[in-house]
């Protein structure tokens, strides 16, 4: 069940374009939710455990070791974030991303519709 049933309001949105991350923080505000905003997967984790959101919106193209998959698999293998739905955004091509998904472990429980 989504916390935002239960009064939470927060969404977290990441992604390391500053440009994208204004437009859907301002997106989602727009609609009544408090944006949570985090340029990178390492200020995620750092921000989703001291405040936990009730969804998250994770770019899944972003520079360095902790890009968009990684930070996935990391917030469903930490028991404390693991029940936060998250929605993958991204501006790739939908086999490029399709490929990237595979890369996923199927243990993680989570189903990746393409």
């Amino acid at each position: 069940m989504l916390d935002v049933m239960m009064g939470n309001k927060k969404i977290l949105v990441v992604d390391d374009e500053r440009d994208i991350r204004i437009f859907v923080s301002t997106v989602v505000e727009t609609l009544g939710f408090e944006a949570i905003a985090a340029n990178d997967g390492a200020q995620a984790l750092e921000k989703a455990s001291s405040n936990p959101p009730a969804l998250v919106i994770l770019d899944v193209m972003m520079p360095r070791i902790d890009d968009g998959i990684q930070t996935y698999q990391q917030f469903k293998t930490n028991p404390k974030l693991s029940h936060i739905p998250i929605i993958i955004l991204s501006a790739i091509a939908r086999k490029t991303f399709l490929h990237s998904i595979r890369m996923l472990s199927p243990r993680q429980g989570s189903e990746v519709q393409g």
